[in-house]
């Protein structure tokens, strides 16, 4: 290192130890046994490969967010921190404003602590004493200044700390966010003396500061630290420029989807014409936007369509003239009502549906939402009593008896919510949580289901409804063509819910279109900068998007289910399933990163060390992955027959059936090979019920310790299980 510079940093790495299970005490230790373990052989790398030189008389700044690893930079150069590779060189006597008064003892005196912290910075006595009257005059102590330092006030112990550091002729200084120390007249000479300094070239000057004015108005030069490495150093200005445009709130729309996909906003999420016409004004948005609206009336169970109405966007009511339905503008003139089917015989005792959806000029039609249409008293109160039960169920018992109460609002959206949907059991249930303990919720998606008809407003509606004191809940687990919407809403706080965005490669063969609109999503992470805190369903999801939030935004975990014990208190309804002695259970969608494929691989290896077991495989019945639903369908069709009868598969289950079926089981399978598996597993877990699983990260930390991980080949995977289900309870138990 050369004479001019004063820090060279060469491919330095630094690491910590992983403690997540170790604090807490002796019994979280204890219960958390296995993680602390593994924890013991895990490091979290914040500097990788870093390398850059600092030279003499130049005030230097560090930028970044949070946990970057600034302050870690820091502390190698002061030497109370020793990297593990690369090679760190410090050509000067370091003077660290980093904690000021750290190395104070509090039983001696301000005079004596000005002795001890001047020899700990590398001086003699003798220099130290020499300059103790001019620090002593530079802190305005007085006559504390032969007092304990423990009697000081936070104040004083600051102004000590920096006047000892500041007067003892610093050659290198570190600096991280303290230039406003004690009172304000203090703080403008603390301020007058870092101008000093700066002007004095041979003091050179290396600061962490969150405050870009500060770093702009007082750096030669800066470096931006970005996830452990130094992704830009270069002028002041320049660097931050740079750190600033890709920190600014952005939303990237791929040009396969410069416009919201079609749908309807009714501005109502029900109607009731059993006293008066309902009205309402449904509007087409998205694509269609200068499209009609269809209006379709539902038979009793939502199945099918008896007749329609295709209108231009405009204020209409409805009402019911004995069976026919009347659709009728402002000036009372009616809408023809195109006939679908003869019978048209309705329940007015229950009520009904309307599908709502937009259609383009050449027919084609937008994604439906639905409106519950109550036309007697009655219905009405049916429609509230059985929304009423749905709620409860998600919530748990004790519901209260209002439903949607006004006020300022959680405004809980997503782009799709779905009935027997881990997306939309979390956030139907977190609705119905904040409702019962009094806070305002509504629920909003793009894509919803007749299920959840009254429940889930269209997110057409969400513009409008928003208050600017309304706080905005926001799901994200995919390519979402209304994040611009929700970036752009005006509300007293913005929170994000990331429920992990699946790696593209585990749909490029099944799905290459889902495929391309992952590898979108990922383009979209920079506008989660946008948002005022994050929460994410694991840990695991978490780390994915902490990079891309701002630095002092609050990040958490929260698991993706309001009630974990819902199931294990609600009534249970018997399926028909295999007669076995053993009974493995295996829950998620069919889709290919749950692997349904290799539950049925690694159970043609057991049935061959046991012919005792059968295998339950519950789809969540949506079916859009045909292709993966033939394929298990030949694999199988391509067992014997003696194994074949030993498996069962299931879709699109009730509550209680699927709560029947934990109960009745002797092992949950895992074979997720990513995220978003969770739910099933902390279901399963709930139960009191086995849980073997693929090694994953997310799973791992969901389990913490308590399950089996098995082994990655599919023969060693069927011992493991063949002797779980040794010891695992008979399923008629």
């Amino acid at each position: 290192m050369t004479d001019d510079i004063a820090i060279s940093f060469r491919n330095v790495w630094k690491s910590y130890p992983s403690y997540s299970h170790v604090t807490g005490g002796i019994k979280n230790v204890l219960f958390h046994m296995p993680s602390v373990i593994r924890e013991l052989f895990r490091r979290r790398t914040v500097l990788e490969d870093v390398s850059f030189d600092i030279q003499k008389g130049e005030c230097f700044g560090f930028i970044g967010r949070n946990g970057a690893g600034k302050s870690t930079t820091l502390g190698l150069i002061a030497g109370v921190l020793v990297q593990e590779q690369g090679e760190v060189c410090v050509n000067g006597r370091v003077s660290p404003l980093l904690e000021l008064g750290a190395g104070f003892h509090p039983e001696l005196t301000g005079r004596e602590n000005i002795v001890l912290n001047g020899v700990l910075l590398g001086l003699t006595r003798a220099e130290v004493e020499a300059q103790a009257e001019e620090i002593i005059e530079f802190s305005d102590l007085g006559g504390f200044i032969d007092q304990p330092v423990r009697t000081y006030s936070s104040g004083m112990y600051a102004k000590l700390g920096f006047s000892v550091v500041s007067i003892l002729k610093p050659e290198i200084l570190l600096v991280d966010e303290v230039l406003a120390v004690g009172d304000l007249a203090f703080a403008r000479k603390c301020e007058k003396k870092f101008e000093e300094f700066r002007e004095n070239r041979d003091v050179t000057i290396v600061m962490v500061s969150h405050t870009l004015s500060s770093v702009a108005s007082l750096c030669d030069r800066a470096a931006w630290v970005e996830n452990k490495k130094i992704r830009m150093i270069g002028p002041v200005g320049d660097v931050i420029k740079e750190y600033e445009a890709a920190n600014a709130p952005k939303v990237q729309v791929p040009d396969t989807a410069t416009f919201y996909p079609a749908h309807v906003a009714p501005g109502v999420e029900d109607l009731d014409c059993s006293s008066a016409p309902a009205e309402f004004f449904p509007k087409a948005n998205g694509q269609f936007q200068d499209a009609q609206v269809r209006i379709s009336f539902l038979s009793q169970d939502g199945t099918h369509s008896l007749g329609h109405w295709s209108i231009a966007p405009q204020p209409v009511s409805l009402r019911m003239e004995g069976e026919k339905p009347l659709l009728e503008n402002s000036a009372g003139e009616s809408f023809p009502f195109i006939l679908e089917a003869e019978d048209t015989a309705v329940d007015m005792h229950r009520p009904l549906m309307l599908m709502l959806q937009a259609q383009s000029p050449d027919g084609a039609l937008g994604t439906p939402c639905w409106l519950p249409l109550c036309t007697t008293a009655e219905a009405r109160q049916n429609y509230l009593q059985e929304k009423q039960k749905k709620l409860a169920a998600a919530a748990g018992s004790g519901f209260p008896p209002h439903l949607w109460p006004g006020g300022k609002t959680v405004r809980i959206v997503s782009r799709n919510i779905m009935v027997n949907d881990a997306v939309g059991n979390f956030a139907v249930g977190m609705a119905a949580t904040l409702i019962r303990y009094g806070i305002p919720a509504r629920l909003y998606a793009y894509a919803s289901c007749a299920g959840l008809a009254g429940i889930v407003s269209s997110i057409g509606d969400l513009e409008h409804d928003t208050e600017p004191d309304d706080i905005v809940f926001y799901h994200y687990s995919t390519e979402d063509e209304f994040l611009p919407l929700i970036v752009g809403l005006t509300c007293r706080r913005k929170i994000l819910y990331y429920h992990n965005v699946t790696p593209s490669h585990w749909f490029r063969e099944a799905c290459p279109e889902l495929a391309d609109a992952l590898d979108r999503a990922r383009l979209q992470y920079p506008s989660f900068a946008s948002f005022d805190a994050v929460a994410a369903n694991s840990a695991f999801s978490l780390d994915d998007v902490l990079p891309y939030v701002k630095e002092d935004t609050p990040a958490t975990v929260f698991p993706p289910s309001m009630s974990l014990d819902k199931l294990t208190s609600i009534p249970t309804e018997p399926v028909a399933i295999p007669d076995a002695a053993k009974i493995i259970l295996w829950v998620g969608r069919a889709v290919p990163h749950k692997r349904p494929d290799m539950a049925l691989r690694l159970f043609n290896e057991l049935i061959r060390l046991r012919d005792d077991t059968a295998i339950v495989m519950v789809a969540g019945g949506r079916g859009d992955f045909p292709q993966l639903l033939r394929l298990l369908e030949e694999r199988l069709e391509a067992l014997p027959e003696n194994m074949r009868k030993n498996v069962c598969m299931l879709e699109g289950l009730s509550a209680g059936q699927l709560a029947w079926l934990y109960r009745r089981a002797s092992l949950f399978l895992c074979t997720s090979g990513h995220e978003g598996y969770c739910l099933p597993v902390r279901e399963a877990m709930s139960f009191g019920l086995p849980v073997a699983a693929f090694p994953q990260p997310a799973v791992e930390e969901t389990l913490a310790g308590q399950g089996t991980i098995l082994h990655e080949d599919v023969c060693e995977a069927a011992h493991q299980l063949d002797e779980l289900l040794s010891r695992a309870k008979s399923s008629s138990a």
